[in-house]
């Protein structure tokens, strides 16, 4: 029963891989910034490694998803720009396996003491694997593992404590198709956020942030709170037909160490036989030498 389980899982979700794929995503968005935006990079004013887990639809058949990202970025005098580098990794159903390096940097422009741009670009590797184990008779997939090559690019734009940006994902529509062409869906990405101080240790943090892939269409709205060393907060994905899940988050942060957990609740029809999503992360910063750069923006309370 388990491998007729197993094999109904792969057939669904290769139906639609054979058309488009949507990148995994993640809830905690400000503590896994370059995967947000590029332009993020080099922003901490030190030097900062962001460690991300995310275990959604755990009741489903194997396990659902499983998403790891781990990230490194520092701003360099050398190239007067933000470095940076990010490694996924991400497991469908235990029959689906991809593996994502890439590599990014923004360029600061300053516009006066309180305005700052930075454009960004980046650029990477994926690889996705199919096990052909599941399949009986077993066959030889065409094109298995598939690699490819990915491009990016985006923008910050930063005034006092107000943030906006964009990005966009997959410039290059890489073909990533297993039995035929399938070219990768350009990922747009939006997002705005002003952080208000109210008291001594007390910040506010509202941010809306909006992605399109292809048909793949979501607004995330969420208010973040940072009560001295605890940080928690709420959120909402949905999309402009359906709402998709309510998103619940709660940590600990101080100068230089952040963790956080979220959990995410669906609120469709399936959310009793999904299990919702399960997400943790954590921030650590170090080399922390110029604390007044320039060039250092608003952390959004570490998420």
């Amino acid at each position: 029963m388990k491998i007729l389980k197993k094999i109904s899982f792969a057939i669904f979700f290769l139906s639609g891989i054979t058309c488009y794929s949507q990148d995994p995503h993640f809830s905690q968005f400000y503590s896994n910034p370059l995967m947000l935006n590029p332009a993020f990079a080099g922003s901490a004013g030190c030097s900062r490694i962001a460690l991300n887990y995310r275990s959604q639809w755990g009741k489903l058949s194997d396990g659902g998803f499983v998403t790891s990202s781990a990230s490194y970025d520092q701003y360099s005098n050398i190239v007067k720009g933000g470095l940076g580098f990010n490694y996924m990794y991400d497991n469908e159903g235990n029959f689906l396996f991809s593996n994502y390096a890439n590599v990014f940097y923004a360029y600061n422009i300053k516009c006066s003491e309180k305005f700052l741009i930075k454009p960004a670009v980046s650029l990477g590797l994926g690889v996705k694997r199919i096990d052909e184990s599941i399949f009986s008779p077993p066959f030889s997939l065409l094109h298995n593992p598939r690699y490819y090559f990915n491009a990016g690019a985006g923008a910050l734009f930063i005034y006092k404590n107000l943030i906006g940006g964009f990005a966009f994902d997959h410039l290059n529509r890489a073909n990533d198709g297993f039995f035929s062409s399938s070219h990768l869906p350009v990922k747009f990405t939006a997002h705005v956020s002003c952080q208000f101080d109210i008291k001594n240790k007390i910040k506010i943090t509202p941010i809306v942030i909006y992605q399109k892939q292809q048909m793949f269409e979501a607004i995330i709205p969420s208010v973040l709170f940072n009560i001295s060393y605890i940080k928690f907060g709420v959120g909402f994905r949905t999309g402009f037909q359906n709402p998709d899940s309510f998103i619940s988050m709660i940590g600990f942060q101080n100068n230089k160490f952040s963790i956080g957990y979220s959990y995410d609740y669906t609120l469709s029809k399936l959310s009793n036989a999904t299990g919702g999503s399960h997400e943790i992360s954590a921030v650590f910063k170090f080399n922390c030498k110029n604390k007044t750069d320039k060039f250092i923006i608003p952390q959004l309370n570490g998420f």
